[in-house]
């Protein structure tokens, strides 16, 4: 979750939600899956993969996401 210019995944979820309030994030990361205390609700499988991922399970996790 650590991207270029200081801005983090989740920092940038947030400015593109606050564009589009309906928008869908899924987020990927080699980095262990520990965001208590950030106010990020990330449920491993379905909003969050972690790398490397298979491209089936992007699939499904994308399939999975846009049907809620």
């Amino acid at each position: 979750m650590i991207l270029p210019d200081g801005i983090s995944g989740g920092g940038l979820a947030y400015q593109l939600k606050a564009r589009k309030p309906g928008l869908k994030v899924i987020y990927t990361s080699g980095y262990a899956l520990d965001l208590d205390g950030t106010g990020f609700i990330l449920r491993e499988g379905l909003n969050f993969l972690r790398k490397p991922s298979k491209a089936e399970r992007i699939i499904e996790a994308v399939q999975e996401l846009l049907s809620e």
